[in-house]
C-alpha cells in the first residue's frame, strides 16, 4: 500500500509499560494515535503484534488518573487491563481493545470504506498475521494528489 505509513516500534506502547515511556512518548512524538503491541522476540528485527489502541488524549487522561502529581514515574501499567477497555463507572473507554485493521493487499476504496463506516480516531492499522506493519490516516488518505 503506498499510503500506509510503516511502523516505528518507538511509537508503539508495549502492553506492559511504565507511566515514564508514556509520558516519554507523548513529549517525543506528535502522534495522535498509539498502537499497543506485544513485541515479538522470536521473530528477527522489529515486530509486534497489535493488540489495542491510544489516543493521546486517553493517554493524558491516563497520566492524570494514574500519577496526578508526577511523583511516581516508574509505576507500571498493563494498558490491557479491563478496566481500561470496559471501566466498571461506564465512563470513556481509554483503550481500543480490538481497532480496525485490513491486510497489506487491501485497496484503498475498502480502506475508505471502512474508515466510513467505524467509528474511531481516523485510523486503520494493516497487519499481516496480526503482525503490525503500517498504518493508514484519514488525513493521509484523502490528501493525497492524483
Amino acid at each position: 500500500m503506498k499510503f500506509m505509513t510503516r511502523v516505528n516500534l518507538e511509537h508503539c506502547l508495549a502492553q506492559i509499560t511504565t507511566l515514564r515511556e508514556i509520558l516519554h512518548l507523548l513529549m517525543t512524538t506528535k502522534d495522535s494515535n498509539y498502537p499497543i503491541i506485544r513485541p515479538l522476540c522470536w521473530k528477527k528485527g522489529d515486530a509486534g503484534l497489535l493488540e489495542g489502541n491510544m489516543s493521546r488524549r486517553h493517554l493524558e487522561i491516563l497520566l492524570k488518573r494514574l500519577d496526578p502529581q508526577g511523583e511516581n514515574p516508574d509505576t507500571e501499567v498493563d494498558l490491557l487491563d479491563p478496566h481500561y477497555q470496559a471501566p466498571e463507572d461506564n465512563s470513556e473507554p481509554l483503550v481500543v481493545g480490538n481497532p480496525p485493521c485490513v491486510p497489506p493487499e487491501t485497496t484503498i476504496k475498502e480502506v475508505y470504506l471502512l474508515m466510513k463506516h467505524c467509528k474511531n480516531e481516523g485510523i486503520i492499522y494493516v497487519t499481516d498475521r496480526g503482525v503490525l506493519k503500517g498504518s493508514i490516516t484519514f488525513a493521509n488518505l484523502v490528501a493525497r494528489k492524483i
